[in-house]
């Protein structure tokens, strides 16, 4: 293998590999020569110079997925980019990767921000530059036709308030409770479980029936389904609590109730005791599960839009608005520390806060007064 100075600013790579002569030509300076060459060979060694250079957007992507997303990002990573593909894929996959213009990109983006918040459309545009930045580099297309020719979408979707506490209000939440009264029991249990215990999706995925107590209401969350490593790929399966948050809440009845319906009157547990799961394939449910019948009750009831995440949010500021203690907030939601509940909820917490002091400002005034009249 060789770097030959051409002429000032172009260099020549060469290398051999099983018997095939590989060469390249790179126009910059000597340093950044030296560090191309290095990708060259690498390249030369994965075989990127065998492959044809009219590669179609599903090639280039596998290649990238390959070589790079699974085996370079975090788990929680990689999932989220595998459900952007899957968007994108059976819309662009066949299309010849260099030959997709900008406008159609854009047209798309435009089209999603209609359903998804604009820091998903701008997770879309993302993966784009990500695969197609990795194909320059790897010089399996000439160039990324998108790098700065795309706008990112306005935002058409409503705003969300900032103070979590304002995500929906009591009529809003009576609302949706009564609509998932009419929707299949899985769906309703974890909703349920969402917005009346605070459990986070991946630890209501990951919830087996021997988790349930119901003599005395209670649920312990001992695991969560949730993207692990694998023989050098990511998979799904069981892991600890987030933060280690091993805890065990009382649940309210109206939660109780259908995870009793579940495992008692339909008596269709997988065989490794999860409730929620595919029969198909007897593991628990896709982390998607839950969010389309979500949707289409938003939209049915005219209600804000919100995510599943944003349950857990409204049950934590519904408790600190009532009054209970910032403590048992923590602990039930399976914070690491106090601060984090603090830091998530000051508002509500703030707000009951100024009404104490309201109220003892209040009655020191009504004190003072008898006393002035008493003299």
């Amino acid at each position: 293998m060789s770097i030959d100075k051409r002429a000032p600013g172009v260099f020549r790579f060469r290398k051999m590999h099983k018997g095939k002569a590989y060469t390249d030509t790179f126009y910059g300076s000597e340093k950044e020569a030296k560090k191309a060459h290095e990708e060259f060979i690498y390249g030369v060694r994965r075989g990127d110079y065998d492959r044809p250079k009219n590669l179609t957007f599903q090639e280039l992507t596998d290649i990238v997925w390959e070589n790079h997303i699974n085996k370079n990002l975090e788990p929680n990573t990689v999932i989220t980019y595998r459900n952007c593909l899957d968007k994108l894929l059976p819309v662009f996959g066949k299309k010849e990767a260099i030959k997709i213009e900008p406008i159609t990109i854009e047209k798309y983006l435009n089209k999603l921000s209609k359903t998804y918040e604009p820091d998903s459309i701008k997770l879309f545009l993302a993966v784009f530059m990500l695969i197609y930045n990795k194909g320059v580099l790897w010089r399996l297309i000439p160039n990324n036709p998108f790098s700065g020719t795309i706008s990112k979408p306005k935002n058409n979707k409503m705003k969300r308030k900032n103070n979590m506490d304002e995500i929906l209000s009591i009529e809003q939440i009576s609302t949706l409770i009564n609509a998932y009264k009419e929707k299949n029991v899985y769906q309703r249990a974890g909703i349920y479980l969402a917005l009346g215990c605070g459990l986070r999706k991946s630890e209501i995925r990951g919830l087996k029936t021997t988790d349930i107590d119901f003599e005395t209401n209670t649920i312990k969350i001992e695991r969560q389904i949730n993207s692990i490593s694998k023989d050098n790929y990511k998979i799904e399966g069981e892991k600890g609590p987030k933060d280690d948050s091993y805890r065990t809440i009382i649940a309210p009845e109206f939660v109780i109730q259908p995870l009793r319906e579940i495992i008692f009157a339909r008596k269709i547990i997988s065989k490794d005791g999860y409730i929620f799961f595919n029969p198909d394939t007897q593991r628990p449910v896709s982390k998607n599960f839950f969010n389309y019948t979500l949707k289409v009750v938003i939209e049915k009831n005219k209600l804000p839009n919100i995510s599943f995440h944003d349950l857990r949010h409204l049950n934590a500021s519904l408790l600190v608005n009532d009054g209970t203690d910032i403590h048992s907030v923590a602990k039930r939601l399976g914070h690491k520390s106090v601060s984090t509940t603090i830091n998530t909820y000051l508002h509500g917490i703030n707000e009951k806060d100024k009404n104490i002091a309201d109220n003892f400002d209040k009655r020191f005034k009504e004190i003072e007064q008898k006393n002035i009249k008493s003299k």
